[in-house]
């Protein structure tokens, strides 16, 4: 997703271009569309960020590879 924001920022300095070319087939309501993508990608990025810190934080054993010990069971 991060990649997908930085490609949407690179085209973002022809959206007025696209504006004046394509008269009636570009219109604002397109670059809000163009622009909310943009916000969503990285939001979406930092959100899966965010999930996999607390992840990391609240199972680390999942991260370190470490088998849960069954409870209450004896040892086979």
């Amino acid at each position: 997703m991060v990649v997908v924001g930085c490609v949407l920022n690179a085209f973002s300095t022809g959206l007025p271009s696209l504006e004046s070319d394509f008269k009636g087939a570009w219109t604002s309501s397109d670059t809000r569309a163009y622009n909310a993508t943009y916000v969503l990608a990285f939001f979406v990025a930092g959100l899966c960020a965010l999930l996999t810190c607390l992840l990391a934080l609240f199972a680390h054993s999942a991260f370190l590879g470490a088998k849960p010990v069954a409870a209450g069971g004896a040892a086979a």
